[in-house]
């Protein structure tokens, strides 16, 4: 991790998850030691298999996806069910109470099929199913969705 003129920056590495322990206490440390409100974060929502609604690697089927809500935590492992093709190894990721904490919270949307998925989202589906949709209903969320086709 490095500090830039604006924030932090941090820096990713990938080891195929032989490390994700220490990558978890660490990122959670560094969040603990930030704990002020992100100025902006800008989110895209993925398709996965079958159009899952996934957003910041919060994907539905995961063993632990019930840390990804938990309010007492900033960061979580996740471990996709099943682990995709094109990336095949966990995440560290942000729960969505720490992606909350921010002045600007924006999702990005593109295509038809992503539009029906944010729709049905929207609609109230479960966000086990649909992790976007627990984003969409979070309570007092300041949400700022933009399409695009």
């Amino acid at each position: 991790m490095s500090e830039g003129g604006m924030g932090w920056i941090l820096h990713a590495h990938s080891d195929g998850g032989r490390l994700a322990g220490a990558s978890l206490a660490h990122a959670r440390a560094l969040l603990a030691a930030n704990p002020q409100p992100f100025d902006a974060v800008l989110l895209g929502m993925g398709m996965g298999m079958g159009g899952d609604g996934h957003f910041a690697s919060l994907f539905p089927g995961a063993a632990n996806l019930d840390e990804d809500f938990d309010p007492a935590l900033d960061a979580c492992r996740i471990d996709p069910v099943p682990l995709p093709p094109e990336a095949p190894y966990p995440r560290i990721s942000l729960t969505l109470p720490r992606l909350l904490r921010t002045r600007t919270l924006l999702l990005a949307v593109t295509g038809a099929g992503k539009r029906a998925v944010l729709e049905e989202a929207m609609a109230g589906a479960d966000p086990r199913r649909r992790p976007v949709a627990a984003l969409l209903h979070a309570r007092g969320a300041q949400l700022h969705v933009h399409w695009s086709p």
